[in-house]
């Protein structure tokens, strides 16, 4: 659905409330409070259910191609689509613009992550405020560095559901267990939501191509429905359609700013 779409809709919506309140011959300032209100649901209820509480990956990951431009969802949309350096490119930024001292801990903790340096992920998580992140980086950093029973028994006393078994997985996948491994980032996706579930998700399906595995609802990067493109133009948008007409191709692409473009397969540069 386009911006002109949602536009309208939003239209509708608030001049029903305003007719409906007007035959009811209701004050003013309340039709106006009303409006308001009607107006802050339609337009962030969506989004923040989007963020915080959906586990739909095809909606997270339109949300993150439109706002591509700010680091911190550029980050997750990299864990989709981007190279591992594009990925530890984007952490940096987000590093570099974090003026809390905690933020730049935990996502130094998290390039540390992506880094694959344990002593780094380590040095980080000691900087932390106590808590549940900090125990996180914490067994993340130790299995990184191969003490796997002393990474078990730091996540056995997280509570959060997800980054407990995000760290069994981790074990897991250091001792060469893809059976384990597949059990617990399952538990750790169904445990997460919003982008962290998105998060999740694509590093997991990253982790298990090592073991030959096939997550459940991944897809390799090529030119079919919700695969990210880059055009010629320099553009970039998410493919919602395939029209395969004999010897031509073309794609139903959805730009970052909601336009929906109809290109040739000969238009298309790369998948991203």
């Amino acid at each position: 659905m386009n911006a002109v779409v949602h536009f309208l809709i939003l239209l509708v919506v608030l001049s029903a409330a305003a007719f409906i309140l007007f035959l009811l011959r209701a004050p003013f300032w309340l039709i106006l409070l009303v409006i308001v209100a009607v107006y802050m649901a339609v337009t962030t209820v969506p989004t923040f259910h989007t963020v915080y509480k959906s586990q739909n990956l095809r909606a997270i990951d339109r949300f993150l191609l439109r706002n591509y431009r700010k680091p911190i969802f550029n980050y997750a949309y990299n864990i989709g689509h981007g190279t591992d350096e594009e990925i530890r490119n984007s952490l940096r930024t987000i590093i570099d613009k974090s003026s809390r001292g905690d933020a730049r801990h935990v996502y130094s903790a998290l390039l540390g992550v992506h880094s694959g340096d344990g002593d780094e992920v380590l040095a980080h998580a000691g900087k932390i405020n106590p808590g549940p992140l900090r125990s996180y980086y914490y067994a993340y950093g130790t299995a990184l560095n191969g003490d796997l029973d002393e990474a078990g028994r730091i996540a056995g006393k997280i509570t959060d559901e997800w980054m407990k078994h995000t760290i069994y997985a981790v074990i897991a996948k250091k001792q060469g267990n893809p059976e384990e491994f597949r059990k617990e980032a399952k538990y750790a996706e169904d445990a997460s939501v919003g982008i962290q579930h998105y998060l999740l998700h694509h590093n997991f399906r990253k982790m298990a191509e090592s073991f030959n595995l096939s997550q459940e609802g991944s897809s390799m990067m090529q030119l079919v429905e919700n695969t990210a493109v880059e055009l010629k133009d320099g553009r970039r948008g998410l493919i919602l359609g395939v029209r395969d007409n004999e010897e031509i191709v073309q794609y139903d692409v959805e730009l970052g700013d909601g336009e929906i473009i109809t290109v040739f397969a000969e238009e298309v540069r790369r998948p991203v």
